[in-house]
């Protein structure tokens, strides 16, 4: 919840820190009404505008330093472990978390919603760098689109798949 708030707050800093009417200001915007979920995050939405208002009226000086590859390579490998619904699986590799994923057998709640948030910061994330998929080398998409069909197509949690359908 506290990384998700703090993304909402960063992309509204950039929205009131940039130009109006640039691509990326536009599309967060749109995004800000979809982005965090308005019916169950909307505390977060509204907590987010109003910091971001009060850093940019109190701060002028303030810097806005948006996600790397590396943090959202970390936000993706994160959510595609949790998945599994093994809180161990963090520390296998790739190949070995497709297969944990592919198992039948339902995991731990909890390990289920930490993949169901760290799918909402992965989106926040492509939300503040839109064009992130366009930076992703072919074995970059490659591996994204392993993840994509295993949480789809093979995550035992019903509630997991939905989530990250819906943010496609």
């Amino acid at each position: 919840m506290i990384s998700k708030l703090v993304l909402v707050t960063m992309a509204n800093l950039i929205v009131l820190t940039s130009d109006p009417v640039t691509e990326v200001s536009i599309l967060l915007q749109q995004a800000l009404t979809k982005i965090p979920n308005p019916s169950s995050d909307g505390m977060v939405r509204e907590v987010g505008k109003k910091v971001a208002q009060r850093i940019y009226n109190e701060d002028a000086s303030f810097q806005v330093v948006l996600p790397t590859r590396d943090h959202m390579s970390a936000v993706h490998l994160l959510a595609w472990a949790a998945a599994s619904g093994r809180a161990g699986a963090l520390e296998e590799n790739i190949v070995k978390i497709g297969q944990l994923i592919c198992l039948a057998s339902p995991g731990d709640i909890e390990v289920y919603s930490m993949c169901r948030e760290a799918l909402e910061v992965l989106t926040v994330m492509f939300m503040l760098v839109p064009d992130a998929f366009s930076r992703f080398s072919s074995n970059e998409m490659a591996v994204f689109h392993g993840f994509i069909i295993d949480l789809v197509l093979n995550c035992p949690d019903r509630y997991v798949y939905t989530s990250f359908y819906f943010k496609l």
